[in-house]
């Protein structure tokens, strides 16, 4: 493998002009693609689920579970790649949940769902089913609040119209032509709808029905194109202007004649100008407010656009009415900036200290520029890369710029080292250069495929892991190839220009270093003379490791700390929307009062979600987002979240629930499904699980989707009775309907805007049980009859939400954490899960976020152990040898104990993170292995004794190991540390090889060589001849069949 590098040192050393101008060009080129990269907080994900939602106003859960969600789950469950179907169906609302097999293309999957859909037969009265995609990069970037400077804590009907009209007239038409803004949703506030408000007995006198009216509105209400007409040279567009032209003009309106004498709508309805029916009331610290929320196209830049909103919005601040204010409520570009300075001001830091270790080994200022030179040119080569393979700037992919910092001088000090021994040896500048890096040129090969090899496996890893580490592992891959590049071209280059001869050989060069460099040589002479002691300790190691390791919890993903939590509060089922407010405004009260408080946006009932997260929705659920001061740190937090959930319980019949946000996963820790048809025998199961649950104090905010019914008025038809007048089911159900819930007639057109004209019942006459029976089902008989006399009317309760599991229905229970680790807690679960009896037909399993642990966990081992196997392949191939890579590929357990020991002392809980750091660890500590063992084979082809060769090599490779040790650690000091945003998925990672590759190296420099003496004499016993086992003729032999490729 020598020839290769040879040649081109030669070409580098030769033409330094042309090397110097492709360095030039690497950069240029990665400037100019760094300009045009993306910046989002997570890599592109393509999460491999969808939501079909379709929405039924009023119906109750029990009828959209039979008239929406069974046929849509029947005809999309055939689509292909369909791993699992879950629905949940809740009052007025469908939503079923597609899960794919990772993997699946999802624009074809969503085109597939799509052409199911277009054939299938809903209710008129449903909306058309919505097909809905998860994706974080979704979620709105900027949500705004409206709200007035000086108003009260209970706003007038008419700022709050004002505030809606403003946001939907004015903010969002300027908003939504911004670069980069996909759409502009305004929510809240009161919109605008014309009341008519019918007088029933009325009706019935003058034989009105409330279809005939609507009619009558529909075909009252417009103007009408009837051609063109000429008269001479002129010629004329002829229409009927008839639309109303005020709200007056409504009362005007002729619906019938009585006696010869036109009935006119103002003697059966009062018309007035009102607002819809409220689905959620909107608040921000205590204020009600008119959320205005951003979001982004797919490929858009997330600083960029949330940056062109924000200039926009200073352009908008002069044309707000008077005493309006226009609040920031979250930004997500803030955070991710804030998030993208701190991994790059981790990158330098550690480049930093990489470059100070360099220089206090060589003590050379041009040889640690030469050095230092490697880590810019790698990673703004590397830029270039990542624009090729549309890899985004994110946490993840920065986070693999900074991780690859210490390794990226790696290379270049092997080599730089190597080229100083033969200048201190008195060859020439160019000749020391040549020879120097040739001579390592294979070694440094093998130990970068190593490293880029381990990244390989990951394309298999299914879940949230392969989603998430995509962009990390080919930007570590980018920048070591670019490092490769640089250590064999331009470091000798430049190295070949200038130079001192009067270089530090050894780490002896100092009191220290001859301290550090013969206390090393005496504990290496003890090693290879007590063989079976040191392997006795390398075990003894390993199972010390083994035993910490499984005293440390498990985890999906680290908590991120965004300075944010949420609070959902569920009233009593039935309670109004206003009702639900005045509670959550206690909450909201008590969260505002708390010192490390900033603000607190609160949301209750539905809002304007368009979403794929079936997030509990409906009048009697409120949701909070309490924002921190910067100033707050986590154990604030916690208090306030503490406080909080003590109040709550001291309000009658209210529920709460804290969490803090999810970047992946919108499940909770822990989920209990039971499974089964009859719903009495599900609630009657779920409530015997959600007792031992709460009991425990391992789990907080337990709770269970079929805990608490929803009040019902239920209608049971007399159908001989409602035959004998003449009457069917449908016609009694369609004056129900329309007298309660109302019809649209027609739309009112005012300026641009077309208002909702609802025909109703009067607010008075649909207030109570017995108005409900005394509705007049036939208005246009002689006799007007309730429906009371047709129907017997019950008050009962129904089920508030109906969840279903692959077409069959199920109990949810579900809870956080109070404390530990999610694996603890599902063993603790599992255990006190295990003497509960079902009955006959149910069945129940543990689910939520452990599922994909469990998971994710499954494929990164596979992956581990793929690595570690590749790393073997790339080490046979260089040692021409199936025997040496096993003295190499002993490191890797070696670094176990170093992993456990950080993981323990830091407190980190195993997690997808620290697994792919394990299986990036299985790439970067073979590093050190692969330069001893190289040198001690060719050592060995030299005529050198085996232990000779083993102690001479070690001697020489000492400081070039301790170097890249040092430069990798220093490296990953910053971002060990945790500290700024974002920290949390970046500490483990750094952590893990961090541990990992300060013992691996020490070990390695006493293991291995022990290792190599074992294997290799063994070695002697088969290749020597059966005369001389041990005499030179072998020795030749053996030398000539483990020279290395090169």
């Amino acid at each position: 493998m020598n020839s290769r590098p040879l040649k081109l040192v030669e070409i580098a050393t030769r033409r330094r002009v042309a090397i110097s101008m492709g360095a030039v060009t690497l950069v240029l080129f990665g400037l100019i693609s760094l300009q045009g990269l993306k910046v989002n907080l997570l890599p592109d994900l393509s999460y491999p689920t969808l939501t079909v939602r379709t929405e039924y106003r009023g119906a109750a859960p029990e009828e959209i579970e039979t008239l929406l969600t069974r046929p849509v789950e029947e005809a999309v469950g055939v689509v292909k790649n369909v791993r699992s179907v879950k629905s949940v169906s809740r009052a007025g609302q469908s939503d079923v949940m597609l899960e794919f097999t990772w993997g699946t293309d999802m624009d074809l999957a969503g085109l597939d769902v799509r052409e199911k859909l277009e054939v299938l037969r809903l209710p008129l009265e449903s909306s058309r089913p919505l097909l809905l995609r998860f994706n974080p990069a979704t979620d709105p970037i900027m949500r705004l609040g409206l709200i007035h400077g000086e108003s009260a804590e209970r706003a007038d009907e008419t700022s709050l119209k004002v505030l809606r009209r403003h946001a939907d007239e004015e903010i969002k038409k300027i908003l939504e032509p911004v670069d980069g803004v996909a759409a502009v949703k305004v929510s809240g506030g009161l919109e605008d709808e014309i009341q008519i408000e019918i007088d029933q007995d009325r009706m019935a006198q003058l034989k009105i029905s409330l279809e005939s009216l609507s009619s009558r509105l529909a075909a009252e209400n417009v103007n009408v194109s009837a051609g063109r007409l000429e008269q001479g040279t002129q010629r004329y567009l002829v229409r009927t202007i008839n639309q109303f032209a005020s709200v007056e003009e409504f009362g005007n309106l002729i619906v019938s004649t009585a006696e010869a004498r036109p009935v006119y709508l103002r003697d059966i309805a009062r018309v007035r100008s009102g607002y819809s029916e409220r689905e959620a009331i909107i608040r921000m610290n205590g204020r009600e407010a008119v959320e205005i929320s951003v979001y982004k196209e797919g490929d858009a830049n997330t600083v960029s656009v949330a940056a062109a909103v924000k200039s926009r919005l200073q352009e908008l601040a002069d044309d707000l009415p008077q005493g309006v204010e226009l609040e920031t409520v979250d930004d997500q570009s803030v955070f991710i900036d804030r998030a993208i300075k701190e991994v790059i001001n981790a990158a330098i830091l550690g480049g930093l200290l990489a470059i100070l270790v360099i220089f206090l080994f060589l003590r050379n200022a041009w040889f640690t520029l030469t050095i230092a030179l490697c880590i810019p040119v790698s990673i703004i080569a590397t830029f270039f890369l990542m624009g090729q393979a549309g890899i985004s700037l994110n946490i993840m992919s920065l986070g693999g710029i900074a991780l690859a910092t210490g390794l990226l001088v790696d290379n270049g000090i092997v080599v730089l080292e190597n080229i100083s021994r033969y200048r201190s040896a008195g060859e020439g500048l160019v000749s020391a250069a040549i020879k120097g890096a040739s001579e390592v040129g294979g070694a440094v090969i093998a130990s970068t495929l190593t490293t880029i090899a381990v990244f390989l496996p990951l394309a298999f890893v299914d879940g949230v892991a392969g989603q998430l580490f995509r962009d990390q592992a080919l930007t570590v891959a980018f920048a070591l190839v670019v490092s490769l590049l640089v250590a064999i071209t331009l470091i000798p280059m430049m190295a070949s220009t200038r130079g001192h001869k009067t270089l530090p050989r050894e780490p002896g060069s100092s009191r220290m270093g001859s301290w550090f460099a013969s206390s090393y040589a005496r504990l290496l002479d003890a090693a290879l003379r007590h063989r079976a002691v040191t392997m006795a300790v390398a075990a003894l190691a390993l199972a010390c490791s083994a035993v910490l390791l499984s005293t440390i919890g498990t985890e999906l993903l680290p908590r991120m700390q965004q300075g944010r939590f949420d609070v959902t509060l569920e009233a009593a089922p039935g309670t109004p929307l206003e009702a639900t407010d005045r509670i959550a405004g206690r909450v909201q009260r008590a969260a505002t009062a708390d010192a490390g408080v900033k603000y607190v946006y609160g949301v209750a009932g539905s809002g304007n979600r368009i979403d794929a997260n079936p997030t509990e929705s409906g009048e009697n659920i409120a949701r909070m987002m309490v924002a921190m001061k910067s100033t707050a740190s986590r154990e604030q937090q916690e208090s306030v979240i503490e406080k909080l959930r003590f109040g709550t319980r001291e309000i009658a019949g209210l529920e709460s629930n804290f969490s803090e946000p999810e970047l992946l996963n919108f499940d909770k820790p822990l989920e209990i499904e039971i499974q089964g048809y009859d719903l009495d025998s599900l609630r009657k199961a779920s409530e015997q699980v959600l007792k031992i649950l709460r009991a425990s104090d391992r789990f907080a905010d337990v709770e269970s989707s079929l805990e608490r019914g929803h009040p019902e008025i239920q209608i049971f038809f007399d159908q001989e009775r409602a035959a004998a007048l003449g009457l069917t089911v449908k016609q009694i159900s369609d004056q129900v309907v329309g007298k309660i819930r109302g019809q649209v007639a027609t739309r009112y057109s005012w300026r641009d805007r077309k208002i909702d004209v609802l025909v109703r019942l009067s607010e008075q006459d649909r207030q109570s049980i017995s108005d409900v029976r005394e509705l007049i089902v036939n208005p246009q008989s002689d006799r007007p009859v309730p429906l009371s006399s047709v129907a017997e009317i019950r008050i009962a309760e129904g089920p508030a939400e109906i969840r279903r599991a692959d077409q069959e229905r199920m109990a949810l229970l579900r809870a956080n954490l109070a404390y530990g680790d999610l694996g603890s807690a599902v063993a603790e679960a599992e255990k006190l899960l295990s003497d509960v009896q079902l009955p006959y037909g149910l069945s129940m399993r543990i689910t939520g976020q452990s599922e994909e642990m469990e998971a994710s966990f499954r494929s990164l081992i596979f992956a581990l152990g793929l690595a570690v196997f590749l790393v073997y392949l790339v080490m046979a191939s260089q040692f021409e040898s199936l025997l040496h890579p096993f003295v190499i590929i002993f490191s890797i357990p070696l670094a176990a104990a170093g992993v456990a020991l950080a993981l323990w002392l830091t407190d980190t809980r195993l997690s997808v993170i620290v697994f792919i750091g394990l299986i990036m660890l299985a790439g970067i500590v073979v590093n050190n292995a692969i330069v001893l063992v190289d040198l001690i084979n060719k050592l060995r082809e030299r005529g050198m004794e085996r232990i000779s060769a083993v102690r001479e090599a070690a001697r020489l490779r000492l400081r070039p190991i301790m170097m890249t040790t040092l430069t990798t650690v220093l490296g990953l000091l910053p971002m060990a540390l945790g500290l700024g945003e974002g920290a949390e998925m970046r500490t483990p990672m750094a952590v893990t090889v961090i541990g990992g590759l300060l013992t691996s190296t020490l070990l390695t420099l006493v293991v291995v060589p022990v290792m190599y003496s074992l294997l290799d004499r063994r070695k002697d016993a088969v290749l020597a001849s059966p005369g001389q086992p041990g005499d030179d003729s072998g020795r030749q032999i053996r030398s000539s069949l483990t020279v290395p490729a090169g």
